[in-house]
């Protein structure tokens, strides 16, 4: 079941709701929730893989967008093990579609193939409402396109280490065209 944060979920800064922007974008002010114990019902949304509801979800929660989901570590409560937007997760989660590869090698093999493919097929199918995510995250909060992690990536590094679609790589480039040639903390762009 999705909960809302509780109501300490705020560790840093504040103002939960944005300033609509006149090209449908908000403006947040960052803040930060424990990812374990009190994540954004986006957050639990994009990790269920509920992307239509998560697209739903920002329409009346679009401060979500520029929540970052934190674990810090337990031995330097300095220091994080992970710390993601929503735009971070949702690049995470992409990948070049393989439900054609994937629907010829159950035709090819069907014994083979069986064992868990079909699940496989069935995350595939969900990729549209995933592009469809990542566009509308970019829209409501285009700010998260400049954030980085807690590696140092910018949603564009990690969608392109997914090989997301060239349609994905141009909606991330648009807010920050500078992106593309950006290094990670791996200086690697």
């Amino acid at each position: 079941p999705l909960s809302p944060p509780a109501s300490n979920a705020v560790l840093s800064s504040s103002s939960p709701r944005g300033t609509k922007r006149s090209n449908d974008s908000y403006k947040f002010k960052d803040r930060e929730v424990d990812a374990k114990n009190n994540a954004t019902i986006l957050f639990q949304l994009i990790t269920s893989k509920k992307y239509r509801d998560a697209i739903e979800r920002l329409d009346s929660n679009a401060d979500e967008a520029a929540t970052w989901h934190i674990t810090r570590d337990p031995k330097n409560a300095n220091q994080y093990l992970d710390r993601k937007l929503p735009i971070h997760i949702a690049c995470e989660l992409l990948r070049r579609d393989r439900q054609k590869v994937l629907e010829r090698l159950l035709a090819a093999s069907p014994v083979g193939c069986k064992r868990g493919a079909a699940d496989v097929v069935g995350d595939e199918k969900k990729k549209p409402h995933l592009r469809d995510l990542v566009r509308r995250l970019v829209t409501v909060y285009p700010e998260g396109c400049k954030r980085v992690d807690h590696k140092g990536r910018l949603p564009i590094h990690i969608a392109t280490k997914k090989h997301a679609p060239l349609p994905v790589i141009a909606v991330l480039l648009r807010p920050y065209p500078k992106s593309l040639v950006m290094v990670d903390a791996n200086n690697k762009t």
